[in-house]
């Protein structure tokens, strides 16, 4: 991972391998089915290890987050589809 992301600290990779690690033991507990098809593979990583969030952006060299153009209410909900979107907790679970 180093020499692939050589910008990294070496501590953020470590920690990022002790957190895949920690999911897998718990994906695995829950008895999940395991996909069969690529397509499926790619669902299931991105759902369980790969989620796109803003921390994509610690191994990633700066570069513009959304098409650039002057509508900025269309930047805003780009930026928050793909950043923020992962964060978003359901109403029922704050209210208690």
């Amino acid at each position: 991972m180093q020499v692939a992301f050589p910008n990294a600290p070496l501590q953020t990779i470590r920690a990022y391998y002790d957190g895949f690690k920690a999911r897998a033991e718990q994906v695995d507990s829950q008895k999940p089915t395991f996909p069969k098809t690529p397509v499926e593979a790619a669902a299931f990583i991105a759902r369980h290890f790969l989620t796109e969030d803003s921390s994509a952006l610690q191994f990633s060299e700066p570069r513009t987050v959304v098409p650039s153009h002057g509508n900025e209410e269309r930047i805003a909900r780009n930026f928050y589809e793909r950043f923020l979107k992962t964060y978003e907790t359901p109403a029922a679970v704050i209210l208690g």
